[in-house]
């Protein structure tokens, strides 16, 4: 049956193929090659465009911006592809700071920030930098004799680049207070205390503290700060009731190193320095020429708070009181002099009180008063210097001295 079905078909159609179907699928096939190698074309086109896209790039003279401020590192430039963190701009001259990049605003820092070649100092400029960053404060700052700035900061640094500032600054969370190149002056303008300080650390150093104005505390006022300390100061020609140079009360503790307390005046005790229930540790400074319209040329121990006072190489003398204590007040102060035997002039001397001869005066049951190697008169002097305890009887020493007094007298 099968041979007689093919050859019908072969006798009735001739030349015209038996399945139609089967030239479809031929034809088909074809078509279908065709378009899977215009796909793969198309594929293979596609692949290499991207490819390139990729990989490729237009490389150019970069610099590293390692602080982010938009200039780089000059010494950094290479040809490179463009990639984040460097740049087309040089001239940084300090990639780690942000705030140094050519043109920006110049601080009181002892460097140019931007980046000037001809930059030469910082004179005459004011900054202040806290947890946000610094701000200029030179024009904020610039007060007049007897019309100074009053100005309140909070926790900071306070720079200042030589100059005379007339200010009134308040302080009241701790910081810095500093010179940067030539010394700054700091002067009240007769108006009010130059510098207090408040609750917090302090460091003051490097700068001349003049012409303020107080009750207690004409130049610095320290009341209840936790810790400070004073290096390289200059305190000269205050004026107030207590402590015309220094006053410091609320438990506080400072240090006063390589600084000079000169020419102060106290209307009633401690011309140079006061302190009410604190604790002034004092190395390498010089206390002379201070005045006192009551007690305490030199310094006074008020009465009420015990305070602790230890002068370690230091010179407290040139002092004068109208009353009792030509040097040192000791109302309710524990005193410590550690002078030096091989050099004279270390020591508490050349004192003078219009009412009693004393260098140091102890009032009350709660005075001390300890000396080793302390000067309380110089090499050859014809007097000798005096301890003078209340109720009690005058104790003189000379240069060298090493004594422990009290309320009951002195030994030896």
């Amino acid at each position: 049956m099968s041979l007689l079905l093919a050859l019908a078909c072969t006798f009735v159609l001739e030349d015209v193929p038996c399945s139609t179907d089967s030239g479809d699928s031929g034809a088909d096939s074809a078509a279908d090659s065709g378009d899977s190698a215009a796909d793969s074309d198309d594929s293979a086109v596609d692949t290499g465009e991207d490819t390139g896209e990729d990989t490729a790039c237009e490389t150019a003279s970069l610099a590293q911006d390692a602080d982010g401020d938009g200039f780089g590192d000059v010494t950094t430039v290479e040809e490179r592809c463009p990639t984040e963190g460097w740049v087309a701009v040089t001239g940084d001259c300090d990639d780690s700071d942000a705030d140094v990049f050519p043109g920006a605003l110049e601080r009181c820092n002892g460097s140019s920030d931007a980046c000037d070649p001809a930059w030469t100092s910082d004179d005459g400029l004011a900054t202040f930098t806290d947890a946000t960053g610094s701000t200029d404060q030179t024009a904020l700052l610039a007060g007049f004799d007897g019309a100074p700035v009053v100005g309140d900061f909070g926790q900071g640094d306070l720079a200042l680049c030589g100059g005379t500032w007339f200010v009134n600054l308040s302080f009241t969370a701790g910081g810095e207070v500093r010179s940067v190149g030539d010394r700054a002056v700091l002067d009240g303008g007769g108006v009010g205390p130059v510098l207090a300080l408040f609750a917090g650390d302090y460091v003051v150093s490097g700068i001349r503290v003049q012409h303020g104005l107080g009750v207690s505390g004409g130049g610095i006022v320290v009341d209840g700060g936790d810790s400070v300390e004073l290096s390289d100061l200059e305190v000269q020609d205050n004026v107030a009731t207590e402590g015309g140079g220094l006053y410091v009360q609320g438990g506080t503790v400072v240090t006063m190193a390589d600084s000079l307390i000169s020419g102060n005046v106290a209307t009633a005790s401690g011309g140079g320095i006061a302190l009410s229930g604190a604790e002034l540790s004092v190395t390498g400074s010089s206390i002379e020429g201070n005045e006192a319209g009551d007690n305490g040329g030199g310094l006074a121990g008020l009465a009420g708070a015990g305070s602790v006072v230890t002068l370690t190489a230091s010179t407290l003398s040139g002092n004068h009181a109208v009353g009792l204590g030509a040097g040192v007040l000791a109302e309710d102060l524990s005193l410590v002099c550690v002078g030096d035997a091989a050099t004279d002039g270390i020591g508490i001397f050349g004192n003078v009180s219009d009412t009693k001869r004393s260098e140091i005066r102890l009032e009350g049951r709660a005075a001390t008063a300890s000396g080793e190697n302390c000067d309380l008169a110089l090499e050859g002097a014809g007097a000798l210097g005096v301890v003078s305890v209340e109720g009690v009887d005058d104790f003189e020493y000379g240069a060298d001295a090493t004594f422990l007094c009290d309320s009951v007298g002195c030994l030896p």
